[in-house]
């Protein structure tokens, strides 16, 4: 809860892109919602065709969702906080954040209905 007090609290102006400009934030968003997913989707093709021992069946799926949607998420507020605390650049931080909380629906959404197509049909 003080995590989002946090959040809120930097961003009650709104989001301040003279911190960080938004062709930036969105590369930040970019990273993190869509490369970030990607890789988690490369090491759990990678798990599931070459580790020796495979979880069995009934657990595999779940902890192969997991992991991807652990990796898909936004960045956590928690990552404000520690930049409140270091005296470093807040309302860049927290106007990153808004940004990918922004299109996080979305592309969550999409990432994630992808990795299950995938994992059901190919891995």
């Amino acid at each position: 809860p003080t995590n989002l007090i946090a959040l809120g609290a930097s961003l009650a102006r709104g989001p301040d892109f003279t911190a960080v400009s938004l062709p930036a934030c969105l590369c930040i968003a970019l990273a993190k919602l869509v490369a970030m997913p990607a890789v988690a989707l490369g090491v759990a093709i990678a798990y599931t065709r070459f580790y020796p021992n495979p979880i069995q069946h009934p657990f595999e799926e779940p902890l192969l969702l997991t992991f991807f949607v652990v990796a898909a998420t936004p960045t956590a507020n928690n990552v404000l906080v520690m930049c409140t605390l270091n005296g470093q650049n807040r309302a860049a931080m927290s106007t990153a954040i808004f940004v990918q909380y922004l299109l996080s629906p979305v592309v969550l959404t999409l990432t994630i209905s992808a990795f299950i197509i995938l994992m059901v049909d190919y891995l």
